[in-house]
């Protein structure tokens, strides 16, 4: 199989003979900036063919001698060397973290509360399932309304309500109109932390935060390898 080695970053890679050099680029890592995914028609993934023979396909984009669309240039047989000029190199993906701003306690307003539960033991007179009896707790908290929790939660209840002699530390989410279990185990006095993440089109976003601060981070979306929107990734993944 041919190696397609990229210069400046030094990264080889072999591919299939018939791989064009813009999914090359892609298996080795190598960020190329193209705006089409790779269809020909954006003109941006220019670079220039050091060493090597391959597959020129035709392009309207007039293009300077030596130059060539990473996506119109098949690897062969044989091996190939190619320099990304600057312009044709995509943003680099390193996350970036720093220090986040307190967040502010919470109140009736959070989205996230905690809360200690007395519960009562299940005895012959009263069976009732696990499930059903944290619910009953959650309606003596925050009254009645649509209290709910996942199936990974009701897993859970049998040995987390008993670990916690039925006095449970709850994590719950506040919905409209009810909560949403989170969490029960025993009381750790441990505060809440939230995390939330923006998976955006161009970057990813995470913040988390707790009472005394948190961390943001952020990175870029690897998928802006096949185009910068979504309509150009789409049409990437049908052909």
């Amino acid at each position: 199989m041919p190696r397609v080695t990229f210069l400046p970053a030094d990264v080889s890679v072999e591919v299939a003979p018939g791989t064009n050099l813009l999914e090359a680029a892609r298996e080795g890592g190598v960020r190329i900036y193209n705006d089409c995914g790779g269809q020909g028609a954006c003109g941006r993934c220019i670079v220039r063919v050091l060493s090597g023979e391959g597959a020129r396909l035709g392009t309207r984009h007039e293009l300077k001698p030596g130059q060539y669309l990473a996506c119109r240039f098949l690897a062969l047989e044989s091996d190939v060397t190619v320099f990304v000029p600057r312009a044709s190199q995509e943003v680099s993906e390193d996350v970036s973290v720093r220090r986040a701003h307190p967040a502010p306690r919470p109140g009736d307003e959070a989205l996230v509360k905690r809360a200690r539960l007395e519960l009562s033991a299940p005895t012959l007179d009263d069976s009732t399932d696990d499930a059903h009896r944290l619910l009953r707790g959650l309606e003596r908290w925050r009254g009645e309304g649509m209290h709910s929790m996942p199936l990974s939660a009701v897993q859970r209840l049998p040995g987390r309500l008993r670990a916690a002699d039925w006095r449970p530390e709850v994590t719950v989410g506040v919905v409209p109109g009810g909560t949403r279990l989170l969490d029960a185990e025993a009381g750790s006095g441990r505060g809440v932390c939230l995390l939330a993440v923006d998976i955006g089109t161009t970057s990813v976003k995470a913040q988390l935060l707790c009472s005394d601060g948190g961390w943001t981070a952020s990175c870029y979306n690897s998928q802006v390898a096949y185009g910068p929107d979504v309509i150009a990734r789409i049409i990437y993944c049908q052909q």
